[in-house]
């Protein structure tokens, strides 16, 4: 059982720091869920050795010791299904997506969304071209921060028009 919890208590401590934690093939759960997985893994170790040293402090009897082993192997069953339970019920993580270049033409993959320069280079115009533009109206970009982004479909539809 020490074993299991020792496990639990790794896997919680990483889930809850990166806020990632992979299950299985592609699935992946990410965020706010992963990190709940992460508490709920990591919180029987803890509190069953809290609780044994209360209950040994006080000078437990056997019949004692035994009842909380099996409260401890109720615990560790009852995270581990909880955590599953959140895990699986969990919306799929669409993976990002790199849009491909043809594989004649010999350039890299592009990405679905670009930066000023990122697109200026797909475009093989300047930056300063792409920043008129956008201000223009002419190319379609949304603002984050002070950068702008624009999709590839909006570059398409520029260049089509």
């Amino acid at each position: 059982m020490l074993i299991c919890e020792g496990v639990m208590f790794i896997a919680g401590l990483i889930a809850l720091i990166a806020g990632k934690i992979r299950l299985y093939g592609q699935k992946t759960v990410e965020g706010t869920r992963a990190r709940v997985i992460g508490l709920i893994l990591l919180l029987p170790g803890p509190l069953a050795l809290g609780i044994g040293l209360m209950f040994g402090l006080s000078g437990a009897t056997q019949d004692t010791i035994e009842a909380l082993s099996i409260c401890e192997l109720g615990m560790l069953v009852i995270a581990i299904i909880a955590a599953l339970v959140i895990a699986l019920t969990a919306p799929q993580t669409p993976a990002p997506t790199m849009a491909a270049a043809p594989a004649f033409s010999g350039y890299p993959a592009t990405p679905d969304i670009m930066n000023v320069s990122e697109a200026a280079q797909y475009m093989r115009i300047s930056v300063t071209e792409v920043l008129q533009l956008i201000e223009s109206k002419q190319l379609r970009a949304q603002r984050v921060g002070d950068q702008y982004r624009i999709s590839k479909e909006a570059i398409r539809t520029f260049l089509n028009s």
